[in-house]
């Protein structure tokens, strides 16, 4: 796992820990949730996941969260 900056503002979390799939930067310095998670499409896209603790809520542009590389297999 990384930490890194999340690059656009997510809401309407449930206060649950929660895996959001997302696309890491290259340099590992930033990351954004893709959007419509329930879609399956979303996990051929994803190369990582942003862990969100319990409590939270919202998390804001900017704002450091860990990160869950995903290996690819080739």
């Amino acid at each position: 796992a990384v930490k890194s900056k999340l690059e656009k503002s997510i809401s309407g979390l449930t206060g649950k820990r929660t895996y959001l799939r997302a696309r890491l930067s290259d340099d590992d310095k930033t990351v954004q949730a893709l959007p419509q998670q329930e879609d399956l499409i979303t996990l051929a896209a994803a190369n990582s996941l942003i862990a969100v603790p319990e409590g939270i809520t919202h998390l804001n542009s900017g704002d450091e969260v860990t990160v869950v590389i995903l290996p690819r297999i080739k």
